[in-house]
């Protein structure tokens, strides 16, 4: 028979309370918490300094929160803390990795449970689409279906609940669902009437406000993960248009994201290599030669400090050199002369023996971000 002891505990408790069972235990939400940043610093290149804060206000939260819980217990009153475990604003330009933070931080401490919700569906022009999130009130079409929000909430006690794109959503969707959410840490459901308690969830809201603030900044060098002070007070500016004080005051951080530099594209590029390789998995490799370098050099300018669309340029750019390659075959890749990439081998044999590796240069419009080869001439 096996014996009674705390691991036992532990999932018996999670089991039927339907959490994590990580977050039972101080030392693996520490562990937890402790991996989720060093994965994400991984993954979202350039962001370090901001997942790095976000860790720490998640671990320091939870040591508020287990420090209430032993007091309550001590002096018998129930008079802990309410409020969601953690809420966090992010903000930032787009495609800086604001919404993926949100999906790492529930796979690595929550078991992947996330409760998205996008404000664009709840904007001024269609406030009474809230019920979409918290459930219809008698006599209004969708009653006794239950919201996305509140039906969330009975699955999963603890998830994450993303808010993305905040500035989006009507006023009174803000004041009647975010405000007591962030307050109390509770919902109602209009359905039912029932209150719902996020009290042991992470509200994390995104928004691309403050992206005037970071225009002419990258994420080159150190910062205290949210940004410098003239940055901090020119997106806080930019947000009080949109959200009143009452609301920000109410979250327990607010993280600033930076676009990529140069530096930070070729290395998210070169982790996407990596992870193409990973995937291929017969030990294969990509390498660029030095004319399509250039080329691939000159495209990222054009996406600018956009890490989607580092990824987008790989995606539309290299997969497809893929087809036809044989196992174990390395992928060498060059340029022609429109711009385009292309395998050496395959360039080569168009050339009829000519070698794959000239002294091409490579000239981007600013205003089309399409190159154009000197050799080839200045109309092309």
């Amino acid at each position: 028979m096996p014996a009674l002891n705390r691991q036992f505990l532990y999932e018996a408790v999670a089991t039927q309370a339907g959490i994590p069972q990580a977050l039972l235990d101080t030392g693996q939400v520490a562990a937890a918490v402790e991996q989720f940043v060093t994965r994400a610093s991984e993954y979202l290149v350039g962001q370090g300094d901001v997942l790095e804060r976000l860790g720490c206000v998640v671990q320091s939260r939870m040591d508020e929160r287990r420090t209430g819980w032993n007091q309550a217990v001590e002096t018998s009153h129930a008079n802990w803390d309410t409020r969601p475990w953690a809420s966090v604003l992010a903000l930032g330009p787009s495609g800086t990795g604001k919404t993926e933070t949100a999906r790492l931080l529930a796979d690595g401490i929550f078991d992947g449970r996330l409760i998205s919700l996008h404000c664009s569906e709840v904007g001024p022009e269609s406030p009474h689409a809230v019920a979409m999130w918290t459930g219809a009130p008698p006599g209004y079409v969708g009653h006794g279906t239950g919201g996305v929000l509140t039906n969330g909430l009975r699955q999963h006690r603890t998830a994450v609940i993303l808010f993305d794109e905040i500035e989006k959503a009507a006023r009174g969707v803000v004041d009647h669902v975010l405000l007591p959410l962030l307050g109390e840490g509770t919902v109602t459901d209009r359905n039912t009437g029932e209150t719902l308690w996020a009290t042991d969830c992470v509200v994390f809201c995104t928004s691309n406000l403050g992206s005037e603030a970071h225009a002419g900044s990258t994420s080159a060098g150190p910062s205290d993960g949210n940004g410098s002070g003239e940055e901090e007070g020119e997106a806080r500016k930019i947000l009080s248009r949109f959200l009143r004080s009452e609301v920000v005051s109410r979250f327990h951080v607010v993280l600033t994201y930076r676009p990529l530099d140069r530096d930070g594209r070729w290395q998210l590029w070169s982790f996407l290599e990596d992870d193409l390789v990973a995937k291929v998995g017969d030990n294969a490799r990509v390498t660029l030669d030095r004319v399509a370098r250039n080329v691939v050099e000159r495209r990222l300018e054009c996406v600018g400090g956009n890490a989607r669309g580092v990824q987008d340029l790989f995606r539309d750019q290299v997969l497809p050199l893929l087809a036809g390659r044989e196992v174990g075959e390395h992928l060498h890749i060059t340029a022609d002369a429109s711009g385009r990439l292309q395998r050496a081998g395959d360039l080569h044999a168009e050339r009829q023996g000519g070698s794959p590796h000239d002294d091409t240069a490579w000239v981007i419009d600013s205003g089309t971000c399409r190159g154009r080869s000197r050799k080839a001439g200045r109309g092309a």
